[in-house]
């Protein structure tokens, strides 16, 4: 949908397609693909991480656990609960 919204119907563009790809991040629901835990609500039901990616932008995963995971211990990060 943001490739509609921001497609150019012209040929000219005001930054190269490779620094649009570089800062191409897959983010999955592997924990290890989010980063390190930044913040946490106090409830331990969100959380914000951030991941450093090769070409040094970042990305920001958020999650928001199940009131299962929070309950396991609201104030760390919950990738670790079992």
């Amino acid at each position: 949908m943001l490739s509609s919204i921001y497609a150019h119907l012209d040929s000219s563009t005001t930054i190269g397609a490779s620094a649009m790809m570089a800062g191409k991040s897959e983010v999955t629901e592997d924990p290890n693909s989010w980063g390190s835990l930044m913040s946490q609500s106090r409830n331990g039901r969100s959380s914000t991480y951030d991941r450093t990616n090769a070409d040094g932008s970042h990305t920001i995963t958020h999650v928001f656990w199940t009131e299962e995971a929070a309950a396991r211990g609201a104030m760390h990060d919950h990738r670790y609960d079992h």
